[in-house]
């Protein structure tokens, strides 16, 4: 347990360094607009949320740079209740430059179904279509040092390293349609 909690940790501070402000993001997307295609992109955050964007996007968008239309940075946070009604789920922030902020409530009994609950998200003046949209999630490779200095610790690493490609995937936990899901490798050394 220990292991998975302190190699979270650290793949947590690494990928933070790979991030960047909201503020700094959307100033850059107003300045130095990318090239912006049709449809939406849902990019999955998690613990960083309201606070940077994903290294995944911004990854995604050095290496392409292209945007789709509306970004939909959304959370899915669960509440310590077991069961949030539909309609107090949703909460969102117009960030502006096409990019909004969204987190969706569940309760520790209620199973995540993302497309579900963005189809709901029409009722607050937020239509997004969910045939068409695209899922974008963070597929973190972790690789284990070998340097001297993490010697002593190097198995912990290493079955660090295991135990993150043999989690479960989020695909399946939010209910996210396999055909419109563009994961996103990054290789992160701890």
């Amino acid at each position: 347990m220990s292991t998975w909690r302190n190699g979270q940790q650290l793949l947590e501070a690494k990928l933070e360094e790979r991030r960047t402000s909201i503020k700094e993001f959307i100033a850059g997307l107003e300045s130095s607009p990318p090239h912006r295609v049709p449809g939406t992109a849902v990019v999955m955050v998690g613990s960083s949320f309201g606070k940077t964007i994903p290294a995944a996007l911004i990854h995604h968008l050095q290496c392409v740079n292209v945007l789709h239309e509306r970004v939909i940075l959304l959370n899915v946070e669960t509440e310590m209740v077991p069961h949030v009604p539909a309609a107090e789920r949703l909460d969102y922030e117009n960030l502006g430059a096409g990019v909004i902020s969204m987190q969706f409530h569940y309760g520790f009994s209620q199973t995540p179904n993302v497309p579900v609950a963005l189809a709901l998200s029409e009722h607050f003046g937020l239509p997004v279509d969910t045939d068409t949209a695209i899922y974008i999630l963070a597929r973190e490779t972790v690789i284990p040092r070998q340097d001297l200095r993490s010697l002593p610790f190097h198995w912990q690493e290493v079955f660090f390293s295991w135990l993150t490609r043999n989690a479960g995937r989020a695909t399946v936990y939010y209910n996210l349609p396999a055909e419109r899901v563009l994961e996103l490798g990054l290789q992160v050394e701890v």
